[in-house]
């Protein structure tokens, strides 16, 4: 007799992120297999792209962009770059002007004569 759920029956499966760190048989396994480009990188030759691309942002709101683009794509490599660089990247995660200009150019769309509707 079972009291409560029955374990060995709960299977939770998150949802495959394709990525390409992954081998070729995992790609395989994953049904990824041409969703990510055929060649297979280290986490560590991602990051440092990855860096680059953030470097290449002029402001703190596209740096902030990006790492939200980057977290919603590949959350392993978000997290990995977030730990391995906690110095620069905390900042711009919690920066304060990121919001404010954030804030201030909702407003301005808002204002424009032909404003965009960003809430339903």
């Amino acid at each position: 007799m079972y009291r409560g759920i029955r374990h060995s029956r709960i299977r939770v499966t998150e949802p495959i992120q394709p990525d390409t760190s992954h081998s070729i048989e995992v790609r395989r396994q994953n049904k990824t297999l041409g969703l990510v480009p055929p060649s297979v990188e280290s986490y560590a030759l991602q990051a440092q792209r990855c860096l680059k691309q953030l470097e290449a942002k002029k402001s703190p709101i596209e740096k902030y962009m990006y790492l939200s683009n980057l977290r919603n794509n590949n959350v392993h490599l978000f997290y990995r770059l977030v730990q391995e660089n906690w110095t620069d990247i905390t900042p711009l995660i919690l920066y304060a002007d990121s919001w404010r200009s954030l804030f201030k150019m909702v407003g301005n769309l808002s204002t424009a004569r032909r404003s965009i509707s960003l809430l339903p």
